[in-house]
This record gives C-alpha cells, sequence and structure tokens, in this order.
C-alpha cells in the first residue's frame, strides 16, 4: 500500500488509488495472491483468539490501517481513526462479498458501489 501511495498529489489521490486496486476484477479474481486480509478473513475468523495466524493477521490488518490513518484530512485523530476503521472494513466487506458472488453481476455492483461511497466520503 506505501507503494501504491507515493507520491500521489494528495490525500484523495492516495485513497483513489487504494481503493481502486483493492476493490478491482483483478483482486477479486485472484484471491490466493491479492490482500490476505480480505483472502483470510474468514479462516481466521475460525481460529481461536490465542493462535499465531490470528496475532499475525491482527498484526496485518493494524498496518493496513495506519496506512489509511496517514491519508485521513480530518484533523481529529479520534475521528479520522473511525473513518479509516470504517473504509478498511467497507474495502474487505466489500471485498469478500464480490468473491462470494464472482459470476454473478452483483460481484462488480458490489465493488462498483464500495468504491463510489469511498471516493464520495469526505
Amino acid at each position: 500500500w506505501r507503494k501504491r501511495i507515493a507520491g500521489k498529489a494528495d490525500n484523495a489521490a492516495a485513497l483513489n488509488a487504494l481503493v481502486d486496486g483493492y476493490l478491482s476484477a483483478q483482486s477479486r479474481n485472484s484471491a490466493g495472491t491479492s490482500c490476505p486480509t480480505s483472502g483470510f478473513a474468514i479462516d481466521v475468523a475460525r481460529e481461536p483468539a490465542d493462535k499465531p495466524i490470528h496475532a499475525a493477521y491482527v498484526e496485518g490488518l493494524k498496518r493496513q490501517i495506519d496506512i489509511l490513518l496517514s491519508i485521513q484530512e480530518g484533523g481529529d485523530a479520534g475521528a479520522d481513526r473511525s473513518h479509516a476503521l470504517a473504509q478498511m472494513a467497507t474495502m474487505v466487506g466489500a471485498m469478500v462479498l464480490a468473491r462470494a458472488t464472482r459470476g454473478d453481476p452483483l460481484s462488480n455492483e458490489l465493488m462498483a458501489a464500495a468504491r463510489d461511497h469511498l471516493r464520495a466520503s469526505p
């Protein structure tokens, strides 16, 4: 993600780069080689919280949230964190659902709706 946002003109452009890359047909169709956050969410959820996979997953998710937090423009730390968390949840949720509905037009609709929502967010 850091490479994807490097050199972007502003925070909005950086967010759009993340959103467009994450919520793409290529990402949806390559679950085994794309983001492990959406790829393993269901599997990790079934594991006990004391398992090493759980700790690794949480650490990776926190790193992604920190990147989203770094491109927030609100100026209020609490609100910016909440916004970054909602952005992450929207992207991951949309990708999980898009993968589950792959092959049906609903899959593309889910990704498009999430992209549009995230781009329109203040």
